[in-house]
């Protein structure tokens, strides 16, 4: 996958350092921006997913715990030590989550501007904060 990122950031005139890791381990930051697409369904949730999403993912890729937000909650409460202030962080979640990830930044105390932004469909799709 980084390697693809790598020729298409290539390709596109990008200057872009990726990182290979598993979350924040051994890497310190800061960072600019912080952009991911974690696992965010729930554990029960995931066989009644399509075939062609639940037979073709890894498993890994998808459970994001019993309620969905295992990862989401590191992601949000660690990714302020690793952002310089001012610093984006933009997070992929699941159409329901909306309420609960914006109530998880808020708590956090180390955001403004926390927002949702919506797919093109109008659902739901991307949490937006920036570091204080």
């Amino acid at each position: 996958a980084l390697e693809i990122a790598g020729l298409n950031a290539e390709r596109n005139g990008c200057r872009i350092d990726f990182v290979s890791a598993d979350l924040f381990d051994g890497i310190a930051g800061p960072f600019d921006l912080i952009m991911t697409n974690p696992p965010y369904i729930g554990s029960a949730e995931i066989e009644g997913l399509s075939p062609e999403v639940r037979d073709h993912e890894p498993r890994l890729a998808l459970d994001g715990g019993a309620d969905g937000l295992d990862l989401i909650r590191k992601i949000i409460n660690e990714a302020p030590g690793r952002l310089v202030p001012g610093g984006l962080l933009l997070m992929e979640i699941g159409e329901s989550q909306e309420e609960a990830v914006i109530s998880l930044a808020k708590e956090r105390g180390a955001y403004d501007g926390i927002e949702v932004l919506k797919d093109l469909n109008g659902r739901p799709r991307t949490l937006r904060c920036l570091r204080r």
